[in-house]
């Protein structure tokens, strides 16, 4: 009787449990769009909190992403994203591709960052990171190539398709990352030296130089 007694105990207070996390995730995605632009901040970070959680919360950050009047809960809703872990669907890939684009350069940031911590990135999100590489703000450009070496292997090709079309300043960037994916670019060899001998710009062919020298070392080691 008392093993039942507590087995049942149990149960309720699991059953409480989950009813109260249920709860308090409707309540977070409700505040989402309250006129109070505090309840609308802390909903944000309460979410974020949560994480896999709170991952159909996710669409509910979406409309913020996008429109928005705060920068602050809009720079938190985008890093909220990055937390979740959502499914990457359409709307969800446009909206941080279009927040990656923003004049605000903590905005841009935001999206780099969101980008990053996601564990499957599909074209449109290798994409939207690419093109943060030639970004006018360096730490963005740092979050970036961040963001390609966590990428690996998966994201070399899209660096190279990149370079032809590449600003001086941003075929350094690329290069540069190239050259901190190691071992994992080693299929850009071939490019990395045509352009080492041919590039008009002598920081270009610095920096190919030396991604040059780091990934065949490193294969050499292996």
């Amino acid at each position: 009787m008392d093993r039942c007694r507590l087995s049942l105990g149990i149960l309720v207070i699991l059953s409480l449990l989950l009813t109260t996390g249920c709860s308090s995730l409707q309540f977070h995605r409700v505040q989402l769009s309250s006129k109070d632009v505090n309840k609308r901040k802390e909903a944000v970070v309460s979410l974020s909190l949560m994480r896999s959680k709170a991952k159909k919360a996710s669409e509910d950050l979406i409309p913020l992403i996008l429109h928005e009047s705060d920068p602050e809960v809009r720079r938190l809703a985008i890093e909220a994203i990055g937390n979740l872990k959502p499914k990457i669907t359409r709307e969800l890939s446009d909206a941080l591709m279009i927040a990656s684009n923003d004049e605000d350069v903590h905005i841009r940031r935001a999206a780099v960052i969101s980008a990053e911590q996601f564990d499957f990135f599909p074209y449109t999100i290798i994409a939207l990171i690419q093109k943060r590489l030639g970004d006018s703000d360096q730490m963005v450009r740092e979050l970036a190539m961040s963001a390609f070496e966590k990428i690996g292997k998966l994201g070399v090709h899209s660096l190279i398709r990149a370079l032809p079309r590449a600003t001086p300043e941003m075929r350094v960037t690329i290069i540069t990352t190239l050259g901190r994916l190691g071992e994992d670019a080693s299929t850009a060899l071939v490019k990395l030296k045509e352009v080492q001998s041919k590039d008009s710009d002598e920081r270009v062919r610095e920096a190919a130089s030396q991604a040059v020298r780091v990934i065949t070392q490193l294969t050499a080691v292996d």
